[in-house]
């Protein structure tokens, strides 16, 4: 009896092995080599059939902490890519290689320099725009999790940010598309925001496309969220909550209360325009030598005179918030020195409207306290030092006039020193070719 039972159990084995080899002969019809070389195919194919190319949803650091941007890229049949992006505007184009490969899945990899799509993952950002040897941090790499004529979604290799792209409309002209982009982005910027949602009250601050929100409600605290610029306003990476209420993004409205109108939720936003005196603490301002009093101008060149023997020159520099990993948050002014980034902590205090006063609290980043001994201190003294004793943390305070722009969006100001009218200097929201 105990032969015929394993009898009848080798025939049941051999039986199902048999049925399963049948299954799997019938699911993988191809050898794997040639699967993955008709996939890439396929994908290529998907890539190369948009008429007027894709628009990339480009978010380039793993925790979003820059935001996203707007990448048009036109993929060719001979392997090249054309790019333009709303971080570079539409008088860059650049054009490069691309390939697709198999690595543990298939991968969309820029594989030659590109102006356009290196800027963000160039270890030296060319805004200096994040850590000094790891810039924005964004990924070349791409994994493709799904490829169809009406979108293609990948992950980052490196990073692992979700990336969505949608094919052009046919008649869209790349230049006017990131021209308007750009052009919505200034309209849509203010030094602050609020919005009510159920009774409960937000301030919200922007940077770097994030947007800050602080609520009234103690408990709940502030949130900070990834967001990118559409044709109609901002779309956030991921649905944000705001008081249990869900919102997508915003639309901008404008008119007289600069209203931004949610695109899932009855929540309105309004942008703040506040005196031009807490304006210079809530943007990037720009110093050029060019564009000082004797007195700054002189303390200014011996301070670079004195850095240039010991490293480098400063190629520029600007009153900002550090976004730096370990010094954010910091407000103060921003030295770039051949590439090296120097944080010098400064203290403004709002005298009233259009009156400020700095000082110079003594706090660096690791690279800030190097540059300031070996000669950005005279920089600092001219901005809040005494001309007798140097004494860096004496406070001056400065009259600041609207040279050009809007009280909404001023491009540029004159500070003037209170007590020495040869101690002035202009700071503009653009970057000047040179800082010297």
């Amino acid at each position: 009896m105990k032969k015929i039972y394993n009898i009848l159990f080798t025939l049941i084995a051999v039986l199902s092995f048999t049925s399963c080899s049948n299954d799997i002969d019938e699911v993988f019809d191809k050898p794997s080599a040639e699967r993955v070389n008709d996939a890439i195919a396929e994908y290529k194919t998907v890539l190369t059939s948009a008429e007027n190319g894709w628009l990339m949803k480009y978010y380039p650091k793993a925790n979003t902490k820059y935001g996203g941007y707007n990448l048009l890229l036109k993929f060719g049949t001979d392997g090249n890519v054309t790019a333009m992006s709303d971080a570079l505007g539409a008088d860059t184009k650049a054009t490069s290689h691309y390939k697709l490969e198999q690595s543990a899945s298939i991968v969309l990899s820029f594989d030659e320099y590109n102006k356009v799509i290196h800027f963000f993952s160039d270890p030296a950002n060319p805004d200096g725009i994040g850590d000094n040897g790891k810039g924005m941090e964004g990924d070349l790499e791409f994994r493709v999790l799904t490829a169809t004529a009406d979108s293609v979604v990948m992950l980052g290799k490196k990073r692992g940010t979700k990336i969505v792209m949608t094919p052009m409309a046919k008649d869209a002209d790349w230049a006017e598309t990131i021209s308007q982009i750009d052009g919505l982005e200034q309209e849509m910027q203010f030094p602050r925001y609020t919005c009510e949602v159920n009774d409960v009250k937000y301030v919200a601050t922007s940077s770097y496309r994030t947007i800050t929100f602080t609520s009234s409600n103690a408990e709940e605290g502030s949130t900070t969220e990834p967001y990118i610029v559409t044709d109609k306003g901002i779309e956030f990476y991921k649905p944000i909550t705001l008081n249990g209420v869900t919102i997508k993004g915003f639309n901008y409205k404008g008119g007289d209360n600069y209203e931004f109108e949610s695109t899932d939720a009855a929540v309105k936003m309004l942008g703040v325009v506040p005196p031009i005196s807490e304006q210079v603490i809530s943007g990037d301002w720009f110093f050029s030598v060019a564009n000082m009093g004797s007195y700054t101008q002189a303390y200014w060149n011996a301070g670079n005179e004195k850095v240039s023997k010991y490293y480098s020159p400063c190629l520029f520099a600007a009153f900002t918030t550090s976004a730096f990993n370990d010094y954010a948050g910091h407000w103060g002014i921003f030295f770039n020195v051949a590439g090296y980034a120097s944080f010098i902590d400064i203290t403004p205090t709002i005298v009233d409207d259009d009156h400020i006063s700095f000082a110079c609290p003594g706090k660096f980043n690791a690279n800030g306290q190097y540059f300031y001994s070996w000669g950005q201190l005279y920089m600092i003294y001219a901005l809040t030092g005494d001309e007798g004793s140097h004494a860096a943390g004496v406070a001056k305070t400065y009259k600041i006039e609207l040279l050009e722009g809007t009280s909404k969006q001023p491009s540029s100001i004159k500070l003037t020193d209170e007590s020495n009218p040869n101690n002035w200097f202009v700071l503009t929201t653009s970057m000047p070719e040179s800082l010297f």
